[in-house]
């Protein structure tokens, strides 16, 4: 009887014949053929439609699939639509959200995408080298039914963001109001705020877009704000067109020069660009940048307040500029001084069913609270993520000081996943200028990372022996090129030192070898 192939290649890199299979010894398959890869991607915001077009740019032994919650692409743009909701260049979040889908269509993303479904966890498989995951999935026409889908995955990229797993605030009563409560991640657009008493609880970039709007429209409007912020004098430093902080419109004329000068609109775009990258100085503690800074930011704020002194006190940060999100606040500083807005500074003890009860004792009666109190910022996923130490990564990181990660994008003991984002373990920002973080991450450092072959035999690689070029070669009947490394002799004399002596220092190149070294073989 013949040999079982595991008994024909006995003790074969060091196994003994029970532990050795064919695939362990050599794959029946040209040098360096690529594998098939399963990679799914969670969220089809920015950074999962970035990672499908890079997929489909480059990487065809690749099985790309991509799982939203939702049931759109577009990830904060869909899911914030609070009156103003905007970026910090005062694009608002629909024309972002309906440029994503354009992107999406243009370069036909939608194929990667499985809609209606939320990621339950993420288990890491060390025996097979796989992420084991669970989603629960939904219908748009009955949402509440879900049923359960398993698969698995080589790599897991987490591209969820920030900005959506979004937060009540924790006040005794809240639950207890009786009027319209709703959060800025969760905007209620049928309620009509015209000619309310409005309540709205936060000082972030959230609660900064919404104040001018609802001051406009509101009877009245209760500014709760416990904590300053920087506004910054125009978009992040930078208006092309204006001195101040005021939004602006191209016209047609101008679209039309965009498209019809692609240069022209190139060096517009670069411009900007390059004035934003030149304000990193700025968040430099103890910088002339940072001081000349806190000094025109704390002046200009003042103004735009009318001068008050007791709001100035409130709103103007004791801290450095950048130490939080910066947000150019059109018209906010302005509406906090308008006749039907009360800036409460006071903590909330308590709410009631009409009205929200401070510190001093103090009631104030309102017909809606909008809670603009932003997300859960921890850098814990969602779902449960566990990997080589079999416990939740939320519970490893419990404690921020136990926070570790590679350059943002990678976690020790987390195997093959990523993180779709830009900070690391500074928590909050990196702590270099943007060109810093760019340049850091343009490549990867592959000798940082530590590597278990997918076969137990780190040589299989190499295949049965031929190349690609030769299995191509027998298929097209004989008509490649197989001495593609013959050339000209006088190209050869000419040719660049490192093409034929590697990366050596510059020496003249005399007869095709380096002169000054010895090229026998002894």
């Amino acid at each position: 009887m013949a040999p079982h192939a595991e008994e024909a290649f006995a003790h074969t890199n060091g196994w003994s014949s029970s532990e050795n299979t064919l695939e362990d010894v050599i794959r029946e398959e040209p040098l360096n053929t690529k594998r098939e890869i399963d990679v799914v991607c969670i969220g089809a915001g920015v950074s999962g439609l970035a990672a499908a077009m890079k997929v489909q740019e480059s990487m065809p032994n690749c099985n790309f699939d991509i799982y939203e919650k939702n049931g759109d692409l577009g990830g904060t743009w869909l899911e914030n639509r609070y009156p103003g909701c905007a970026c910090g260049y005062y694009i608002g979040s629909v024309e972002i959200h309906n440029y994503l889908k354009a992107v999406a269509k243009k370069h036909a993303l939608g194929k990667y995408i499985r809609y209606h479904h939320k990621l339950n966890s993420a288990i890491w498989n060390e025996y097979r080298g796989v992420w084991e995951l669970e989603f629960e999935v939904s219908t748009p026409e009955n949402p509440q039914h879900t049923t359960i889908f398993k698969r698995d995955c080589a790599v897991l990229i987490n591209a969820c963001g920030l900005l959506n797993n979004w937060k009540w605030p924790i006040i005794p009563g809240l639950n207890d109001f009786k009027g319209h409560l709703c959060h800025s991640a969760r905007w209620d657009r049928d309620y009509d705020f015209y000619g309310k008493k409005v309540a709205i609880i936060g000082s972030g970039s959230s609660a900064i877009q919404i104040v001018p709007e609802l001051q406009r429209i509101a009877q009245h409007l209760s500014a709760f704000i416990r904590s300053p912020t920087w506004i910054a004098p125009s978009q992040g430093f930078v208006d092309p067109k204006t001195e101040g902080p005021l939004n602006f419109f191209y016209t047609d004329e101008d679209k039309k020069k965009f498209r019809e000068d692609p240069d022209y609109f190139l060096a517009y775009r670069k411009s900007i660009e390059s004035d934003m990258n030149r304000t990193f100085g700025t968040f430099m503690k103890g910088s002339e940048k940072q001081k000349g800074a806190l000094e025109e930011f704390a002046k200009m704020m003042k103004s735009r307040l009318g001068g008050n002194e007791e709001l100035s006190e409130l709103l103007t940060p004791k801290w450095g500029v950048g130490c939080r999100r910066l947000t150019p606040g059109q018209n906010f500083l302005e509406s906090l001084i308008k006749e039907n807005v009360t800036v409460v500074k006071d903590e909330i003890e308590r709410i009631e069913e009409k009205s929200l009860v401070t510190a001093d004792g103090k009631l104030h009666e309102v017909d809606a609270i909008v809670c603009a109190t932003g997300f859960d910022t921890t850098y814990k996923p969602r779902f449960k993520l566990v990997g080589r130490q079999q416990a939740p990564l939320s519970e490893l990181w419990a404690d921020t000081n136990d926070i570790e990660a590679y350059l943002a994008v990678a976690i020790p003991d987390f195997p093959n996943y990523f993180r779709g984002r830009a900070e690391g373990k500074v928590i909050g920002i990196w702590p270099g200028s943007s060109l810093h973080y760019y340049e850091t991450i343009s490549e990867p450092r592959y000798e940082d990372y530590e590597y278990v072959h997918h076969s137990r035999n780190m040589w299989n690689f190499l295949g049965n022996g031929s190349t690609q070029l030769e299995a191509d070669d027998d298929e097209n009947g004989g008509k490649n090129d197989l001495s593609f490394y013959l050339t000209k002799p006088d190209e050869l004399l000419r040719a660049p030192e490192s093409y034929l002596c590697g990366q050596m220092d510059s020496t003249e190149v005399q007869g095709g070898f380096r002169e000054g070294i010895d090229h026998r073989v002894e």
